[in-house]
């Protein structure tokens, strides 16, 4: 699996793969500026 974050112009920001046991992920806000983020959570291609 994993998790992509972008900005509202389409730039990746940030990408996690995790395996997929992987039950919770934890995204400090000192990690992303505020402001509105897209978050697809991609999994099995």
């Amino acid at each position: 699996m994993r998790l992509c974050i972008f900005d509202m112009q389409g730039k990746i920001l940030k990408k996690w793969d995790a395996s997929a046991d992987a039950h919770t992920l934890t995204i400090k806000d000192s990690e992303l500026r505020a402001g509105i983020y897209l978050y697809p959570l991609i999994a099995d291609g």
